[in-house]
């Protein structure tokens, strides 16, 4: 699809370049408009850098060619995390090396301490917790729960296919959701919290604990 586009006078932008692989198409970019560097993805995909978009990609040759051409190191994505930062949660030595190797500066530490408490306080804006669980067929599933005495709260139908519910008994609720196959997923609780940022900010600490053991070199 992509040079189909180019074949029809689109222009390719550093994060195509980078998609399609093509280090030649990179340097020239940039060399034309050194900017491009600098440039950023959409809040959808996190506001990431080229930096970070390469590395999603585990392309670690372009990630160098990146370094090379005068990528900004410390440039943050939406999450206010440097490319160092996001490949130290996600555990990626090879990332990590070339990055710290470049001059990456170690991202500041979070702050761990009174964790419990703090967790503690964050539950008072807790309202309630909802389990999903991944099903086969929503819809039987549905209908199961209907015939032993739930109440069906809601269904999602997209072409004919029902691939979202929920059933209540009581205050309880349970919420289905369909997957194509079994994965790491299969269950997820849905937290009903006025306070998603804090929250957010607090559960990255024991993340921040189980990885604090990677070195960057």
């Amino acid at each position: 699809m992509c040079w189909l586009l180019v074949q029809r006078s689109a222009r390719h932008h550093i994060f195509s370049a980078i998609s399609v692989g093509d280090l030649d198409l990179i340097r020239k970019l940039a060399e034309e408009n050194p900017e491009a560097l600098d440039r950023r993805m959409s809040c959808f995909e996190q506001g990431q850098t080229p930096l970070h978009f390469a590395m999603s990609r585990k392309r670690y040759d372009i990630l160098d060619l990146l370094i090379e051409l005068g990528a900004e190191l410390e440039a943050e994505d939406k999450n206010g995390r440097t490319a160092l930062a996001v490949a130290m949660l996600e555990g990626d030595r090879e990332a990590m090396s070339r990055l710290h190797a470049a001059g990456a500066k170690q991202p500041k530490p979070i702050d761990t301490s009174n964790f419990t408490a703090k967790m503690a306080k964050m539950a008072d804006s807790t309202t309630k917790v909802v389990p999903m669980i991944t099903v086969p067929d929503v819809a039987r599933t549905l209908d199961w729960y209907a015939s032993i005495g739930f109440k069906e709260v809601g269904r999602y139908e997209d072409d004919g296919l029902v691939n979202w519910g929920m059933v209540s008994l009581g205050k309880a609720e349970l919420m289905r959701n369909m997957h194509g196959k079994p994965g790491q997923h299969d269950v997820s609780l849905w937290l009903y919290t006025d306070q998603v940022d804090n929250f957010y900010q607090l559960l990255k600490i024991p993340a921040a604990r189980s990885r604090a053991s990677y070195a960057c070199w």
